[in-house]
């Protein structure tokens, strides 16, 4: 099994790689974006791997009597996303078959961006988690994707918001392969 443990510093020139797939044992070839999808330089592959801020934190689905949200594509739910001591600090769409399996447990995160703040949808009531009032509170949230290890890769299962008090107390700077 590859080492998934953070590698030595990284910069924003040259990113350094340490995990390869089975399917695809070389290292990753690194070059800047082509917009001609059938050009040859070089072969597409289904997967995108970079590096960035991983942790774990609790889901929280809701129960089947709570009302499902009016503004959610069928077959979608939101979910509550706690820290360790059982707060909310976060809220995740995720798929309603995987809810149905989800028990309260942690799960793994990946940040993707910071976000400006969440909607009244995601947090409907404000818990001062971060002790700011809710209009003062912009930029103190991550996107982030609750991630599933399927053999050497990661698949994405939900996208969410979280903020970065909560998930920076335990994150780790990993390099992440999504398939």
């Amino acid at each position: 099994m590859p080492n998934e443990n953070v590698g030595p510093s990284q910069t924003e020139s040259s990113p350094e790689f340490f995990i390869s797939p089975k399917e695809y044992p070389y290292p990753p070839v690194i070059h800047p974006y082509n917009r001609n999808p059938n050009s040859d330089r070089s072969p597409l592959m289904p997967l995108l791997q970079f590096w960035t801020w991983y942790a774990q934190l609790n889901i929280a689905c809701r129960p089947k009597e709570a009302p499902a949200e009016a503004n959610l594509h069928p077959g979608l739910e939101r979910c509550s996303i706690a820290d360790d001591n059982g707060d909310w600090c976060g809220s995740i769409v995720l798929n309603s078959k995987w809810v149905k399996r989800c028990r309260y447990a942690q799960q793994e995160l990946i940040a993707i961006s910071e976000a400006k703040a969440f909607s009244l949808l995601e947090c409907e009531s404000w818990t001062y988690y971060i002790p700011k009032e809710r209009h003062e509170s912009e930029w103190d949230v991550f996107y982030v994707l609750l991630i599933e290890r399927k053999e050497e890769k990661w698949e994405r299962v939900g996208l969410g918001k979280v903020f970065k008090e909560a998930f920076m107390r335990t994150a780790q700077w990993r390099e992440i392969i999504l398939g």
